[in-house]
């Protein structure tokens, strides 16, 4: 390639990154302002640069006055882009934990449609979930341990010292 041919091709990478980017903030804005939805927007768009357009949706759906099914379907649609992308994407564990902070930081804690979703996640993304360490383990443990797909711990109990009676030595 010639040393002119290389620079307009360099010229209008630049341009279509700027646009992209541009796109996305757009995106984003629109959701914010509940002007589009997420699901409405094409699986590579909201899927691409580290799940910022779920971000921007979840920030209207974790608030209680957001109905709660409509965070779940959210929660849900972002569950079935993860069973999509390839565990070698470079998106994906960014995409998770933008899964993890919606599940774990909303006020919908405790309503009937949330708490089935949490119990309904699919096996393949709880197991990651629990390995990549960005979740509350306890509650995550506690279903992989119910599915089988991890053994459970068993506890022994340790003997408090101070408890035990001794005769004042």
């Amino acid at each position: 390639m010639s040393e002119r041919l290389k620079m307009e091709h360099s010229w209008h990478m630049n341009k279509l990154e700027y646009f992209q980017q541009e796109t996305l903030q757009l995106l984003s804005r629109m959701l914010l302002y509940e002007r589009v939805n997420i699901e409405d927007i094409p699986f590579e768009i909201r899927t691409s640069r580290d799940g910022c357009l779920y971000t921007a949706a979840f920030r209207n759906g974790r608030n209680k006055a957001y109905p709660c099914e409509g965070f779940v379907k959210m929660l849900s649609l972002l569950c079935d882009d993860l069973l999509k992308i390839d565990t070698d994407n470079k998106e994906r564990p960014m995409l998770l934990e933008r899964l993890c902070d919606a599940i774990y930081h909303n006020e919908h804690e405790g309503e009937k449609c949330f708490e089935d979703f949490k119990e309904n996640i699919p096996e393949s993304i709880l197991l990651e979930m629990y390995t990549s360490g960005n979740v509350e383990t306890e509650v995550v443990k506690k279903r992989l341990e119910k599915c089988g797909l991890i053994k459970r711990e068993r506890r022994v109990k340790k003997r408090n010292r101070n408890s035990e009676n001794h005769d004042g030595y």
